[in-house]
């Protein structure tokens, strides 16, 4: 009667599979919901390509014979400044305009990729299941470079989700959910061939001045202002 009933205690534990042969109590528990949190991080270095919005000067401005402004019409997003001519000794108007240089090789010494293997329970009506970590997950990619302006955030939340990866939600206000180019594995060594944000971020910086941003008062000398930039050829090599 005993050994009845322990077997029937075996048989209803609350969905735990329990195993009695030899009196040895084997327990095999496994979850159908909840969350697994084991996180992973790789550290490692970053090799872009810093692509720079910069001020060009082009010719002066002219007017024709009826005083009207002549604007050159060569396809560029021309605006006018004026800057004092030593040679004229006085402030003439000319016409500027922005473009992106032909970049410069940076390296981040400081860069993670960290990622979790979170099983989360999804519900719609009146379905419940589970996300499927193989096809959807998010990898958190930090880098930064010191002594860097920082217009543009080193840090993005990459989704994965089969062969597609694009910016995360967490991005998607700043960056778009544009698909990233990634060759490698965001959990080993990679590279990403463009990280920048919507083209709309920019067009607050392309009809201003940006090689006469400040005046260093030690020099007299303007420096100009090297912040709006975005980055090619990203290449993650972990530690």
């Amino acid at each position: 009667m005993k050994k009845l009933l322990f077997v029937l205690a075996c048989a209803a534990s609350l969905g735990l599979w329990i195993s009695c042969n030899n009196g040895a109590q084997e327990l095999d528990v496994t979850l159908h919901g909840g969350m697994d949190d084991k996180t992973y991080t790789n550290v490692g270095t970053v090799t872009a390509k810093k692509i720079t919005m910069v001020t060009r000067k082009a010719g002066k401005v002219l007017r024709d014979s009826n005083d009207n402004i002549v604007k050159p019409t060569d396809g560029k997003d021309y605006y006018r400044g004026w800057e004092y001519d030593k040679t004229e000794g006085e402030d003439v108007e000319y016409w500027f305009y922005n473009e992106w240089d032909a970049g410069t090789d940076v390296t981040f010494d400081s860069a993670s990729v960290s990622w979790s293997n979170n099983v989360g329970v999804w519900s719609e009506g009146f379905t419940t299941g589970h996300e499927n970590v193989s096809n959807a997950k998010y990898y958190d990619f930090n880098f930064k470079l010191i002594n860097d302006d920082g217009k543009l955030d080193h840090w993005f939340s990459i989704q994965k989700s089969g062969d597609v990866y694009q910016f995360g939600n967490d991005n998607a206000y700043e960056y778009g959910t544009a698909k990233l180019s990634v060759s490698g594995d965001l959990e080993g060594n990679f590279e990403i061939a463009t990280l920048k944000k919507l083209d709309s971020k920019y067009t607050d910086y392309k009809r201003m001045r940006l090689d006469k941003w400040t005046y260093d008062e030690v020099t007299e000398e303007y420096k100009p202002y090297t912040g709006v930039y975005y980055l090619t050829n990203v290449k993650f090599t972990k530690n």
